[in-house]
């Protein structure tokens, strides 16, 4: 790491990178407006012929001073394997700009024999230029699922073959694949990912958008993710997150956006095209971002360049203020500091393990307890402080608001939610509202979307929870354990606004445990004690809260609501079929979350 680079990473850290419109550092070449594939989020392929800016008109354009700082140029398409003089377009990139370092392809391998002679020809010249060689392969599925997304049977295979050849080659610095995600293929993403670590190759997934490179600007179908897509997309993109990524960057641009789909949330992540990133498209038009952009001029052979990049930066101002906090394209740069000091850390971690070092030295767990200690009673003096929404009166025995580990929910803790509220059904008779409180409110929305029993129920955050409590007739710890996590905070905040507004709480149907650090433990035995009704599902839980120091004489154990939920589904179960003698067992597995449940115990 030399000292430019110590200063650029220092400065990236603590201040907004200056925005300012500067020559272009990453170039994007589509370089041909035709494609041999007839892919659903795209409609190039409707195009019969490409007018191409042509090798002569390239080596005149990238004479201009703008291109002088480029380190890095992506040629793609349309298919970019089927412009004949491909070779020669690299090769003039190689001579004429300067600062080159890294040069990219990205192709659909569909016609592959003529793809890797291509790429084996690119990858030679590339390297006798000594600079970096990186292709990436489309896969937007494993098997059939590509090829209907691509329109091209056989594709998925031919794919395979280019990958196979790829893998081999020594002139290639990377191989990787790019899988664009649309209604056709959400379902079936887990397959494909399974197939890259299986080979061997590093994937990178993308959210289909409208684009205008693409003609699809118009275009909504194949991009429309419903309710429930957006869900397994989500949850698949966490599930990549958590067990599969490791770049930093990445990460970041995936949680970004994550947050962009749920949530609405502007984009957190970076974007070279912002400030320092240009398109040339296959005419040889100039270009900010491939996305939102207008051509800034009409060949780059013709006129000045530098003038118009630079001339039109109201432009991308325009873009900036009125498309980019929307846009989900796979773009990335550099992301604010607050964000950016997070990216380096973890990168200093991965290469020096800083914090597997840190957690060696003297004392490191005294003080990291008294961290954890202080975070979280700090969480519960966020929440306690959170406002009380609108007064309404209470309407009597009718209103109900449930927490728990709702938001997180695993397929018991949606049996416990359906016992918990068939059960205050039957109790309280006639009408009920029920609130319940979720930590990731989308998870809870999906469970509404598969459960009768949720149908009208109110969905909320942990901050609209507790403004709510006053409203209620009872507040509910709903089913699932009381144990040591930090997401105690919000339901003791809860508990004891509830307690102060006189609201019946109850916990119902709970286990207690597993008990941990001292500071959880505490806020288990607060929630036990600010409740009026205690209701557990086993007698290890009473023990638990016995120890805890809970008056427990008074106390109920009951099944677990779970039970009480599957009840009403007696006789209504698939009957096994009369010539099948085998005994069947169902199983819903998950991850088991030792690090809760079992944290005494090492990962082995």
């Amino acid at each position: 790491m030399n000292i430019k680079s110590v200063y650029n990473h220092f400065y990236n850290s603590l201040f907004e990178s200056n925005l300012a419109l500067k020559k272009p550092r990453v170039i994007q070449f589509p370089v041909i407006d035709i494609c041999n594939s007839r892919c659903q989020m795209c409609r190039i392929w409707e195009n019969k012929q490409s007018r191409d800016i042509t090798s002569d008109e390239l080596r005149k354009g990238f004479e201009s001073d703008l291109f002088s700082n480029v380190e890095a140029i992506g040629f793609n398409g349309g298919e970019p394997t089927l412009r004949k003089d491909l070779i020669q377009l690299v090769e003039i990139a190689l001579e004429k700009l300067p600062k080159l370092q890294y040069v990219s392809i990205i192709t659909n391998a569909f016609k592959h024999k003529q793809v890797i002679e291509q790429l084996e020809n690119l990858g030679k010249l590339v390297k006798s230029f000594d600079k970096n060689f990186d292709v990436m392969v489309s896969l937007d599925g494993f098997g059939d699922v590509h090829d209907a997304v691509r329109g091209r049977r056989g594709n998925f295979e031919n794919a395979k073959k280019v990958l196979s050849f790829l893998s081999g080659f020594r002139s290639v610095d990377s191989v990787s694949v790019g899988c664009t995600v649309v209604r056709e293929n959400v379902f079936e993403l887990p397959d494909l990912l399974e197939f890259c670590i299986h080979e061997g190759f590093y994937i990178k997934f993308r959210q289909g958008i409208p684009h205008q490179r693409l003609y699809t600007e118009n275009l909504l179908d194949p991009y429309a993710l419903t309710f429930e897509e957006k869900y397994e997309l989500v949850e698949f993109l966490e599930g990549v997150v958590k067990n599969y990524e490791t770049n930093p960057m990445q990460i970041f641009f995936y949680r970004s956006l994550i947050d962009q789909i749920l949530y609405n949330k502007p984009r957190a992540a970076g974007c070279d095209w912002k400030h320092r990133g240009a398109t040339i498209t296959a005419k040889g038009e100039l270009a900010y971002c491939a996305v939102k952009s207008k051509p800034l001029m009409d060949n780059i052979a013709e006129g000045d360049p530098m003038q118009a990049y630079f001339g039109n930066s109201k432009h991308l101002k325009d873009i900036i203020k009125n498309e980019c906090d929307n846009c989900h394209h796979d773009y990335t740069g550099l992301p604010k500091p607050v964000f950016y000091r997070r990216i380096l850390l973890e990168r200093l971690d991965e290469k020096f393990t800083l914090k597997e070092n840190v957690r060696k030295l003297p004392g490191f767990t005294f003080l990291n307890n008294i961290r954890n200690r202080h975070r979280f009673l700090k969480q519960i003096e966020y929440f306690r402080t959170q406002p009380e929404t609108i007064d309404i009166p209470r309407e009597t025995n009718k209103k109900i608001l449930i927490c728990g580990w709702y938001g997180t929910e695993t397929l018991g803790d949606k049996g416990i939610l359906g016992g918990v509220i068939n059960t205050f059904i039957r109790v309280l008779g006639g009408p009920s509202k029920f609130t319940i409180v979720a930590l990731n409110p989308y998870v809870t929305e999906m469970t509404r979307w598969q459960m009768k029993e949720l149908r009208n129920v109110e969905i909320v955050t942990p901050e609209e929870g507790v403004g709510l409590v006053k409203q209620m007739n009872y507040v509910v710890f709903g089913g699932g354990p009381l144990m040591a996590l930090d997401s105690l905070a919000p339901m003791q905040a809860i508990f004891e606004r509830a307690k102060s507004h006189k609201v019946c709480t109850i916990v119902a149907g709970c286990g207690v445990g597993p008990l941990g650090s001292g500071w959880h433990n505490n806020s288990v035995a607060s929630i036990l004690r600010l409740a009026d009704i205690r209701v557990y599902r086993d007698s290890r839980s009473l023990a638990y809260a016995k120890q805890l120091g809970i008056e427990t004489a008074n106390d109920t154990i009951a099944e677990d609501p779970a039970f009480t939920w599957l009840s009403q589904f007696n006789g209504n179960f698939p009957k096994k079929k009369k010539h099948d003698e085998n005994k069947v067992l169902l199983l819903g597995l998950r991850d088991f979350p030792y690090q809760g449940y079992a944290r005494h115990c090492t990962e082995q």
